[in-house]
């Protein structure tokens, strides 16, 4: 729209002063042929080319702001587009981004087990924003990628919902990897319902149950390791 009110302002100052500039030409030289001059003004139109273009990088669509209509949930494709003069395009990438959450003091990510143990973790997400999602994305958030503190929010919804069902000794041996697995397919889906996001993937890097936890646990697995060295001695002995 700015384009197209400065092609028409210049269009009309570059004719009064063709017009202008004629006037003076013809009566100086007694002919009419400054009637030429005119033509200046439409250097005013040529400069709409310069909105009718615009381009899009690799792995990047162009989301599309109309004038008329407002956020479009079409957008622009990877290379050089046409677009109306109406239209104003902003970038997204497409690209798979990786995020660590929990391993910072202002990114606390934690979750209450089935015997009442809070417990901390650092989990790794991996996540994109697809070609076909990345309109309603815009629409959704106004914003170019999901914050940090958004991505926080989500994870500790999902990760509420999957740890309430695990006690911690479990969590941090033999239910692990389901908890994992349990964790991830809640945050895809919330990700996708809130963001319009696509989660690739995420990893428990850590899991912090307090010290008391983990000392009992480590007791228990020597425990265990001192039971199984002792039967293995005795089937020797056999």
């Amino acid at each position: 729209m700015g384009l197209l009110i400065a092609s028409i302002i210049l269009t009309i100052a570059l004719t009064v002063m063709g017009i202008l500039t004629a006037i003076r030409y013809n009566n100086a030289n007694n002919e009419r042929g400054g009637w030429f001059f005119v033509s200046i003004a439409l250097v005013g139109p040529a400069i709409l080319l310069f909105g009718a273009f615009t381009r899009v990088d690799a792995n990047e669509v162009g989301i599309i702001y109309d004038d008329r209509y407002g956020v479009m949930e079409e957008v622009k494709l990877e290379g050089f587009q046409t677009k109306s003069l109406f239209e104003h395009i902003t970038p997204i990438s497409t690209a798979v981004k990786t995020v660590t959450l929990g391993a910072t003091q202002e990114e606390v990510l934690g979750g209450q087990t089935q015997d009442s143990v809070y417990a901390m973790f650092v989990i790794t997400t991996s996540y994109h924003i697809a070609a076909t999602d990345a309109g309603r994305f815009f629409k959704r958030t106004g914003s170019t990628n999901i914050t940090t503190t958004q991505l926080n929010a989500a994870a500790k919804q999902a990760l509420q919902a999957v740890t309430i069902n695990y006690d911690i000794y479990g969590l941090l041996s033999t239910d692990l990897e389901a908890a994992r697995e349990e964790f991830q397919n809640q945050l895809t889906v919330l990700l996708y319902a809130q963001y319009f996001i696509t989660l690739d993937s995420a990893s428990f890097d850590d899991i912090d149950a307090g010290y008391l936890v983990e000392q009992t646990i480590q007791a228990k697995y020597q425990a265990q390791q001192q039971i199984e060295i002792a039967l293995a001695n005795q089937d020797r002995a056999e």
